[in-house]
């Protein structure tokens, strides 16, 4: 279910940044200022479809549409094309990796230890076990018992409190 999920998701993301090309480079087709703003919106949302890599690859896309010249279709979708690379590398490559299961490492501190299990016999060699057979039994751990720290007991053999010893001197 979570494959199908980021599949859909990808593909709607590649559906979007192409919707965004297609819509913009028909609104430029009618005159020069309509193709600027066109241009305008087109960057406007593949940044936002792009976020994170989006500021770091939109002035680079800026600058090569602006060396081209800026008025034309074909301009801003090399723009356009700058910031669909630098998103498919962000969604298709570096999302995916920060995603993937890091694998945590359990201590497993309360679990017993289970005792080891004891080897089957391999019926080609098989062999008579003698009662005699030496069963390592697993080693108790034993439990430390813990120092005594000089501590302020919290009440003295007459009932009072630290600070009311202190008052009371």
């Amino acid at each position: 279910m979570k494959k199908q999920v980021i599949l859909c998701l990808k593909v709607a993301w590649a559906v979007a940044a192409l919707m965004i090309l297609l819509v913009g480079t028909n609104l430029c087709a009618s005159t020069d200022e309509a193709c600027l703003a066109a241009g305008n919106t087109m960057s406007f949302f593949m940044v936002i479809l792009t976020f994170p890599t989006g500021i770091i690859f939109f002035p680079i896309a800026m600058a090569l549409a602006d060396s081209v010249g800026g008025h034309y279709p074909s301009d801003f979708i090399v723009g356009w094309s700058v910031l669909a690379i630098g998103g498919f590398v962000q969604w298709y490559y570096f999302v995916p990796l920060l995603l993937e299961k890091p694998g945590l490492t359990l201590l497993n501190l309360n679990a017993e230890s289970a005792p080891p299990a004891a080897p089957t016999p391999d019926p080609l060699n098989a062999q008579p076990i003698t009662a005699t057979a030496n069963i390592v039994s697993p080693a108790r751990t034993r439990i430390r018992v813990r120092k005594q720290q000089n501590q302020v007991r919290s009440y003295d053999k007459l009932g009072r409190s630290p600070l009311e010893r202190v008052l009371n001197r």
